[in-house]
């Protein structure tokens, strides 16, 4: 089955994979990926960090984007009020 995983998509994109999808010890959704490229280690995903549809995907890093850009602004915020 195609999944793409939004784990790292601000960094390396929306990865597409080929996974199914099983249970992890707690009940939720989890993807088990094999090794790919040059990295040597398999990869699991829990359930927000894939998703069936390619949307869904786009519409997860897009909510990933505004929470950093918001993290970000109120990173420079509390830096601009440091006084020493």
């Amino acid at each position: 089955m195609k999944l793409w995983i939004t784990k790292y998509a601000l960094s390396a994109g929306i990865l597409e994979v080929d996974a199914e999808i099983g249970k992890s010890s707690s009940g939720g959704d989890y993807v088990h990926c094999k090794a790919r490229g040059n990295d040597p280690f398999p990869q699991g995903f829990y359930w927000r960090e894939f998703y069936r549809t390619l949307d869904e995907a786009k519409k997860d890093a897009e909510r990933r984007r505004i929470e950093k850009i918001a993290s970000l602004k109120k990173q420079i915020k509390r830096l601009e009020n440091l006084t020493f």
